[in-house]
């Protein structure tokens, strides 16, 4: 449908047709023409002012989805200004700490102190807030009860476009229960762990016993039985043997954080040395090299049990080489935050994808059980529960036929 204005048709877009108007005298024409450039500046506008609401709603809907995730959140969320004045607070903060929002906006998050902490706590916390932009913790803060409680926190830093702080956010959760769990599981594993090692230190003398009498036999019996009754003895003795080195290993695995023993600077290369040493046999042996690549950062922690660490890690890496080359190991170590990252290195035969997580669990053997020496396939699992005893984390990168890397972290003395 064509609808007209002043005789002449406009199209489907409003745009007036340039056509001359007949019968017109030359100022009516440019009335006209003035008009139909309004009439077209109007249409544009018009649209423009639609895409903008279709804009503006956008935003409105996604200020309202923010506006519910915020306030149906669990975790409670905290916005001050750059004075660490509050402005706003979400409902889980009201239930968690028992203040209203009215309660504390226009005032500071100090409001919820516990006087736990002291001013390097709050020093430490500033600079990292100014350095990276955040800070993550965990901090005990007080409800409006009185009670203090222990809660997670991380605070961010919001900055404009200037890259001054215009805001700062706080997200934390209460972790009562999470302590309270991590109580129990802790009484429940130093209870495993206290059976493991009474059960495996009783278990220990029977076997020398049976060890002890076997060897009696094997040396006084040669003319009491024939030589397939001597092969016998000899597997009884060899079970019982490779029984007690296992009984052993779980008394170390079990020994690993059982008690509060000092924790202290160490200093790398003056351990490594020990354990190159203590390693000698292997090493002429087989032929093999351990090299330091660059410093290594000391570590603050339990020495015997870092010592233990490496002693294991090294000699695994010694232990599964290829016939085809003799072992050569990199030691490496570097800075990351504060923690130090230690790399060993080596160019055995590898690991399959499948098996780099399962090495590390208890009783874990990838080859026949007298295959590379033998073992019980707890060394590696005694390694992890060093490295998280002592806050950090051990995986392992590999490719079959070409070697792997076994990296893990330690706490940084200079950061204890």
């Amino acid at each position: 449908m064509r609808d007209e204005v002043l005789g002449n048709p406009i199209d489907g877009r409003g745009d007036q047709a340039r056509t001359p108007l007949i019968g017109c005298d030359d100022e009516q024409q440019e009335f006209y023409e003035k008009f139909s450039l309004l009439t077209n500046e109007l249409a544009t506008a018009n649209r423009e002012l639609a895409k903008k609401n279709d804009e503006i709603q956008c935003l409105n809907d996604k200020f309202q989805l923010f506006s519910d995730a915020v306030e149906r959140s669990n975790e409670a969320i905290v916005f001050t200004d750059p004075d660490e004045t509050i402005i706003f607070v979400n409902g889980a903060f009201s239930q968690i700490t028992g203040y209203s929002a009215e309660d504390v906006i226009g005032r500071t998050p100090r409001i919820l102190s516990s006087g736990h902490h002291d001013k390097e706590f709050y020093r430490r916390m500033w600079e990292s807030l100014s350095e990276n932009g955040f800070w993550h913790g965990e901090i005990v803060n007080r409800r409006k009860n009185g009670d203090t409680f222990p809660e997670f926190l991380t605070i961010n830093t919001i900055t404009n476009r200037d890259g001054r702080v215009s805001h700062y956010a706080g997200f934390f959760s209460d972790a009562t229960t999470h302590k309270v769990q991590e109580a129990q599981l802790r009484k429940i594993n130093s209870e495993l762990e206290q059976f493991a090692y009474v059960t495996s230190h009783d278990l220990r003398e029977p076997l020398r016993m049976i060890s002890s009498y076997i060897g009696l036999i094997e040396r006084d019996g040669k003319h009491l039985f024939d030589k397939r009754m001597m092969d016998y003895f000899g597997f009884v003795r060899s079970g019982a043997e490779r029984m007690d080195r296992l009984i052993l290993d779980v008394l170390a695995f079990s020994r690993v954080g059982r008690y509060e023993m000092a924790r202290t600077r160490i200093d790398l290369p003056a351990l490594i040395e020990r354990v190159t040493a203590q390693l000698r046999g292997t090493l002429d042996g087989c032929g093999g090299r351990i090299a330091v690549v660059g410093e290594l950062p000391p570590v603050y922690g339990v020495e015997s049990e870092v010592e233990r660490l490496f002693v294991n890690v090294l000699s695994n890496a010694l232990k599964y080489c290829d016939q085809g080359r003799p072992p050569r190991i990199i030691l490496s170590g570097k800075v990351d935050r504060e923690m130090g990252v230690y790399a060993v290195a080596d160019n055995g035969i590898g690991i399959e994808g499948q098996f780099l997580d399962r090495i590390f669990r208890m009783f874990q053997r990838l080859h026949a059980r007298e295959a590379f020496g033998g073992g019980t396939g707890i060394g590696l699992a005694i390694c992890r529960k060093v490295v998280e005893n002592h806050g950090g984390r051990i995986w392992v990168e590999s490719e079959p036929g070409r070697g792997s890397t076994f990296t893990f972290t330690l706490p940084l003395a200079d950061s204890a």
